[in-house]
């Protein structure tokens, strides 16, 4: 009888060990419940996002940069009046903030109306290369648009009269 009790509470911490283990590497309830609702190139509330380019540049609007100009152009068709944020995700997982903001990037927007729209960013070339365009609303909790940015064009300078920094 002494030694099944010996197992039984041998078997019983094992599991406790065990499930510690488990609730370490599961996701709690509040990252779950704060996570973010990802769409390709479209999401409710923000719009759509079509005929992305990208451009790296040394200099951008006559201004050098210390890293380089990454110059994302795109066609956006708002879907409701929000204020949205946007960053790049390299491959690497370093993330960049654009110097301008979405709210400013674009020509005109109105809701369902198509318009041209340019971010700007200062950040290393070679992170260009697979890296994710992300637009939001708020940090988390909300729906994002995800866009795979597609292979950068090379160019010396790059002017876009209607962006500033």
């Amino acid at each position: 009888m002494n030694l099944r009790r010996v197992w039984t509470t041998a078997a019983a911490l094992a599991l406790l060990v065990l499930g510690m283990q488990f609730r370490d590497v599961l996701p709690n309830a509040a990252d779950r419940a704060a996570e973010s609702f990802d769409y390709d190139n479209s999401a409710p509330v923000i719009g759509d996002v079509d005929d992305v380019q990208v451009t790296v540049a040394e200099t951008f609007n006559g201004t050098a940069s210390n890293a380089a100009w990454v110059v994302v152009d795109y066609q956006f068709t708002q879907d409701q009046e929000v204020l949205l944020g946007a960053e790049i995700e390299a491959a690497g997982g370093n993330l960049y903030a654009p110097e301008n903001t979405p709210g400013n990037a674009c020509e005109l927007t109105y809701p369902g109306l198509r318009s041209p729209c340019t971010l700007v960013f200062e950040m290393p070339e070679e992170e260009v290369a697979g890296a994710t365009l992300y637009f939001y609303v708020g940090n988390r909790m909300g729906p994002r648009v995800v866009v795979q940015l597609p292979e950068a064009r090379r160019q010396p300078e790059v002017t876009r009269e209607a962006v500033w920094l």
